[in-house]
């Protein structure tokens, strides 16, 4: 009985949360004209990040924003390595919000370079000359990867399947990897999205990354929601030049879970080892198979621009 109410309590929650949603969206969307797109469009003319926030508006500036549908600003991991970027909210709202200040990566405001307001719509262009540039990432080796995948009893290889890999034996599957955009806490991520049919260690050798003064990446759980489920944790391992520089447990509820390791500016080595020591997931009391969760995987290399 008690788990039956607490059920019915989560599901009222979620619907309150998304009538919320919905009454804004409506409230705010009707006071944006097919003008106040048409004019926030005409101010974009490069490939700069353009970040929307609040979230329910992304998907309009998807529709409306040739710009919302870059590669540079869908999926993007956070704000970080950026030293100019734009974002669209709405006018008479705050210019900068804990949401923002999250994806930044730290507390201080950057300062705003340029802004107009376009009717129901805010665009304005924020400046941080002195942050670290991304040097490189795990998607530019994504042609030059062979991951390979561990289990308690063997080593499995990782065959190409279209644009990512199937690991282990047809009748006995391991694991399936792609880079693809995934949904982390209601944000789409571009990342290496791995799905786990057993427990398992899969491990990637990004032979000569260029480095800088870190790596910074992100781990998380596609389309989890904690009230829900829970998930076992996912260990990743970090090595460089042979040398372990990171171990850490990601857990469930962390959502989009930032890490960041210090290195050396050089060409090096980079092996990481993404371990899911348990595949189930438990709903209610009860463990189960399906639907597996997919573990979302980004790492980059920061630091000074190198002549």
């Amino acid at each position: 009985m008690a788990s039956r109410l607490a059920t019915w309590l989560v599901v009222a929650l979620v619907v309150v949360a998304g009538l919320e949603i919905l009454t804004a969206a409506r409230v705010y969307g009707s006071r944006i004209s097919p003008q106040d797109w048409e004019g926030v469009d005409n101010l974009i003319d490069d490939d700069m990040p353009l970040w929307t926030d609040p979230a329910w508006l992304r998907p309009a500036a998807r529709q409306h924003l040739t710009a919302a549908r870059s590669d540079v600003s869908v999926g993007a991991p956070d704000l970080m390595g950026w030293p100019r970027f734009r974002v669209l909210s709405l006018a008479g709202t705050p210019a900068w919000s804990a949401t923002l200040r999250r994806e930044l990566g730290d507390d201080r405001v950057p300062q705003v370079h340029e802004e107009h307001i376009v009717g129901g719509l805010a665009l304005r262009t924020y400046d941080r000359p002195d942050v670290p540039i991304r040097l490189d990432d795990l998607v530019a080796h994504r042609r030059r990867l062979s991951p390979e995948a561990f289990t308690s009893l063997r080593q499995s290889t990782c065959r190409r399947h279209g644009d990512g890999w199937r690991c282990g034996r047809k009748a006995e599957p391991v694991a399936t990897v792609s880079f693809r955009v995934v949904e982390v806490t209601f944000q789409p991520r571009h990342c290496l999205a791995l799905e786990f049919d057993q427990p398992a260690t899969i491990e990637l050798n990004i032979a000569d990354m260029q480095l800088g003064d870190s790596l910074r990446g992100h781990v998380g759980l596609a389309d989890f929601n904690a009230r829900l489920r829970t998930d076992a944790p996912t260990v990743v391992r970090l090595s460089v030049a042979g040398d372990t520089v990171m171990q850490r447990n990601f857990t469930d509820d962390e959502g989009w879970a930032a890490f960041v390791v210090h290195t050396v500016p050089q060409v090096a080595d980079v092996r990481v080892q993404i371990e899911r020591p348990d595949h189930l997931t438990w709903h209610r009391g009860k463990a189960r198979d399906r639907p597996r969760p997919v573990v979302c995987f980004e790492l980059r290399s920061l630091g000074e621009a190198r002549p």
